[in-house]
Formats: C-alpha cells, structure tokens, sequence
C-alpha cells in the first residue's frame, strides 16, 4: 500500500509562545496527498508547501504546521531568531487529568515534551527520557518527526500540541 493514497489529517493545535501568546486555536483540516512522502526533517521549509499553517504567532516565531500519516507526527516552528530552548507539549491521549498540567495550557494534560531532540514521558510526577527523535534545529525552524507508536498510539488520531519557548 502505498502512503500518497492514505488519508491523512492535519492536526488542530495550540500555538503557545513564551507568556506573549496564552492560546490559539487552530483548524482541523483532512487531506488526500503525499505530503509525508515529501516532509523531511531537515530544516528545509519546502516541504511544506500547500500545508496550510495551524496557528500564526508574533515576536520570534511566524507559525506552527502539523502533519499527520497513518504512523508519524510531523510538526514545524517556522520565525527568525527563535529561542535555543524551544519545547513542544503533546496531549497524546486529549485528557486533562492526565499527563503535566500546564498552567498556561487550559484543559490541558502533556503526556510527552520534546526538548531539542529528546522526547520525553511524563512519568511519576516527573518528565524521564524516552529516546531521540528525528529533529532539527535553526535560529529559522524547528522541524521534527516522532513516530505515533512512541506516542501510544496508532493510526490517525486527535492531537493537541503546545510549542513553547522555556528556560
């Protein structure tokens, strides 16, 4: 089978920036292409042509775009200048009583953190490593790519995701 003909979904999600954005909601959008076939994560912002951006931000960092095949999560930070530590929250399971409460994420519940390359479980109270993933980093775009299986997932599902900028 081959993954051009699956259906994939862009994910809706938060955009939060650093205390200067709270929160953004963004759509929820389902397509018919390749664009997994074709999204590498390699700092080139190409790729994601025709993908349209989920949540705009100000300061540093223009957007945040998502992706989603049938088994991995694909996410962008786009801006200049943007911060060394960046970090992306992931409510894998959309549960608010579960996972790391972020104050400044309402009905939020991050299961997973990805911290310049590394993910991480949020576990006993406390976030342990998990594995690297597939990340790149510029002072232009952040562009990563987690496999759902480490997520506790399969298939396509709802998402929600914060991007933040944290010391």
């Amino acid at each position: 089978m081959r993954l051009g003909k699956e259906k994939y979904q862009i994910l809706g999600m938060l955009l939060i920036i650093c205390l200067v954005i709270p929160f953004i909601p963004a759509s929820t959008f389902a397509i018919q292409d390749s664009f997994p076939n074709k999204i590498r994560v390699d700092g080139r912002v190409k790729d994601w042509n025709g993908v349209p951006s989920l949540s705009s931000g100000s300061e540093n960092t223009i957007g945040l775009w998502s992706l989603q095949s049938a088994n991995t999560l694909f996410l962008m930070a786009k801006g200049s200048n943007i911060e060394p530590c960046i970090n992306f929250y992931i409510d894998s399971d959309n549960n608010s009583k579960t996972g790391r409460i972020k104050t400044n994420w309402q009905n939020c519940g991050a299961d997973y953190l990805v911290e310049n390359g590394g993910l991480y479980k949020w576990q006993d109270d406390d976030w342990e490593f998990f594995k690297s993933i597939d990340f790149i980093y510029s002072d232009t775009v952040v562009e990563l790519s987690i496999s759902l299986d480490d997520l506790g997932l399969s298939g396509l599902s709802s998402i929600r995701v914060a991007y933040t900028v944290d010391d």
